[in-house]
């Protein structure tokens, strides 16, 4: 949804953080890279996942980030 938003600044701010990322040597980790699908029904409202799929997400991107 977010490319379907008019004057959407989404793809600038993920250019600027793979950026920033890359410039620091940081590790720069996507949720869309995730192995795990993401339904409407896991969000509480536009920003805020429910807390189970919260609970099933974290060790994911946990492995992401310090693996």
């Amino acid at each position: 949804m977010t490319t379907s938003i008019p004057d959407s600044r989404f793809a600038e701010f993920d250019g600027y953080i793979n950026e920033i990322a890359h410039r620091f040597k940081l590790r720069h980790v996507d949720f869309s890279d995730l192995p795990r699908d993401f339904h409407d029904t896991a969000f509480a409202n536009s920003d805020h996942l429910i807390d189970s799929e919260s609970s099933a997400v974290w060790p994911l991107a946990a492995r992401a980030c310090f693996d």
